[in-house]
């Protein structure tokens, strides 16, 4: 019969060493997962908001763009668009547009 070597100090203290250290990465990288997720779900709503915004911002600024583009090579058609109401003293009183032409 044969007699199994039992295993040294020095082995089982590293064993035992590299089992605690797999169990706090596990412990470890837990906390992490939760710690984003709590994180993402409390940043979440303000990033959506600030998105929203800026798509907004960016679409009106692309249409200002556009709209100011046209109107530019174009620059008698805005005369017919619009008309200035002017008082005695030459200042503008009302701005008139013509609503069925835009």
């Amino acid at each position: 019969m044969s007699r199994r070597k039992r295993p040294s100090k020095a082995a089982i203290y590293f064993r035992n060493r590299v089992n605690t250290v797999a169990v706090w990465l596990v412990v470890l990288s837990m906390i992490a997962i939760i710690a984003f997720a709590a994180i993402e779900l409390k940043l979440r709503p303000i990033v959506l908001i600030y998105a929203k915004g800026r798509a907004n911002y960016l679409a009106t600024h692309a249409i200002n763009e556009a709209v100011s583009e046209e109107i530019g090579q174009q620059g008698q058609i805005y005369e017919n668009l619009i008309r200035l109401e002017r008082g005695e003293d030459g200042a503008i009183l009302a701005l008139m547009t013509d609503s069925v032409k835009i």
